[in-house]
């Protein structure tokens, strides 16, 4: 459970910078903002496609087109109104896409302890045009599965899956991440303040992860699960050791183990 995670990241010198907390009203007086609302009242009600792929028909739907301010004002509305399913991060995270689709970038959402699942999936930026994701509160499952050419900052804790399957993206979490953190990615970077569960990096290839609190298990079912020419580094002596221990018997697979003092 995300509640059992030690870091709390919305107090001292992780939080940084604390952003206006703005209360979403029933009518915004703004056009967009209740076109996404309205549409997001529909879509709660459809199935969703596969493990948190999509929602089924969405895209028979016209998403607006939000700037970054208007995309957290409606998603903090979604949060706010008890209108959290397992919908509400799939939905954000398409009007992400569209936003960026017609030349917006720099979002920034207020999630508060809502443990978004399946937010930023399938988030595809550029090699020449990144997208640049902040995140203040809480994510849940599989954050950004698949994405590509992403910077994303998320100033809580996350879910199992966190970075999973993606390649070439930027990850920094202020939090703690469960099982699977950066599974099955390739070439990104990770620099995670707290702690994480069991088997990190499995089935990943050429990343950089910096992790500053204790791990879990990086021992895998099947030599073929192993992460491969990866650089980890820790905080921790413990967890140095654990990681040193985990993956000593498979050097073939060129992976780097440090310890890193701040």
């Amino acid at each position: 459970m995300l509640s059992a995670m030690a870091v709390d990241p919305f107090k001292g010198k992780l939080w940084g910078k604390k952003t206006e907390k703005v209360k979403a009203s029933g009518n915004t007086h703004d056009p967009a903002i209740n076109a996404a609302i309205d549409l997001y009242e529909i879509m709660r009600h459809l199935p969703v496609a596969g493990n948190l792929v999509k929602i089924k028909g969405e895209d028979n739907f016209d998403f607006p087109n939000l700037d970054p301010q208007q995309l957290n004002l409606t998603a903090r509305y979604i949060l706010e109104n008890d209108y959290y399913t397992k919908h509400a991060g799939l939905f954000i995270t398409r009007l992400i896409k569209e936003s960026y689709k017609h030349g917006h970038n720099g979002f920034h959402l207020d999630t508060s302890d809502h443990a978004l699942d399946g937010l930023g999936d399938l988030l595809w930026g550029s090699k020449e045009n990144r997208i640049s994701l902040s995140v203040h509160g809480n994510v849940g499952n599989h954050f950004a599965r698949c994405a590509e050419y992403l910077d994303a900052k998320v100033h809580g804790n996350a879910g199992i899956s966190f970075g999973a399957e993606s390649g070439d993206c930027f990850f920094r979490l202020y939090g703690n991440a469960q099982d699977h953190c950066a599974n099955a990615c390739h070439y990104n970077r990770f620099e995670i303040e707290g702690s994480i569960g069991r088997y990190l990096g499995k089935h990943s290839r050429g990343n950089r992860i910096l992790i500053q609190g204790d791990i879990g298990s990086m021992k895998q079912q099947f030599h073929t699960d192993y992460p491969r020419e990866c650089v980890f580094r820790f905080g921790k002596v413990e967890s140095y050791l654990k990681a040193a221990k985990d993956l000593g018997d498979y050097r073939e697979n060129k992976n780097q183990i440090l310890l890193v003092r701040r």
